[in-house]
């Protein structure tokens, strides 16, 4: 998180200015996924068949509300909605804003949801885990000391 608070105040300062040529990130986004797809090996995704549909129905669930309720905050305060959708989609930081930027939308509106997005999860993380461990003893029962 350092580095992107210091970007944001140098940013914001005006110690500096420009952006990065347009070729070095698309040959960075490529070789972040060719890095990230080249770790699954086709019998991981076979014998997990099961869990691949699953994770599908999920993905398209939380994009889809995610969405919904981005549109929602765009009708309610006056932003345009493609930037609202970016700002909630449930997905990296990075991305969002790349896809923004590409977009002409307002990349510094959709980092600063982002951005909070990801310091509610990590405020929330520890209550939620308290509050399932709860549950999941009282549905389940304590677990026995071994």
């Amino acid at each position: 998180m350092a580095p992107l608070f210091i970007a944001a105040a140098v940013g914001h300062l005006g110690w500096i200015e420009g952006r990065m040529p347009d070729l070095l990130i698309i040959a960075a986004q490529v070789v972040i996924g060719c890095a990230l797809g080249a770790q699954f090996r086709p019998e991981f995704l076979t014998r997990l068949f099961r869990l691949l549909w699953a994770s599908c129905v999920v993905v398209l669930f939380a994009a889809g509300a995610m969405a919904l309720f981005g549109a929602t905050i765009a009708w309610l305060t006056g932003y345009p909605v493609p930037t609202m959708v970016l700002a909630m989609a449930p997905a990296g930081i990075a991305e969002m804003v790349l896809t923004g930027k590409v977009l002409g939308l307002d990349s510094t509106t959709i980092a600063g949801f982002q951005l909070m997005r990801i310091i509610i999860v990590l405020i929330w993380c520890r209550t939620a885990l308290i509050l399932f461990k709860r549950v999941a003893d009282w549905v389940y029962g304590k677990p026995a000391d071994s």
